[in-house]
């Protein structure tokens, strides 16, 4: 799968943002690389919670990782029939 990243003001390693590449899953489900060499970049760190006037918490917006596009040697539902019989 490729993805873009995006990183709003505010999180640092701003010279990622808006990059491309190739994401690989693992070692668990909540871990993933990106083949991006970010290491002169600067570290990405999570701000502060902005507290409303509620006195809840919130992040007025969050790092993303987007989906683009998917390399074709994993696209096999476009070549072949993965439906099963019925």
């Amino acid at each position: 799968m490729i993805v873009r990243v995006i990183v709003p003001f505010g999180f640092g390693m701003t010279q990622i943002n808006q990059q491309q590449g190739e994401i690989t899953v693992g070692p668990d489900p909540s871990s993933f690389t990106i083949d991006i060499d970010s290491t002169n970049y600067d570290a990405f760190v999570v701000p502060p919670d902005v507290e409303l006037p509620d006195g809840t918490f919130t992040q007025t917006q969050y790092a993303q990782v987007v989906p683009v596009g998917e390399i074709n040697a994993i696209l096999t539902a476009a070549t072949r029939n993965v439906l099963p019989i019925v």
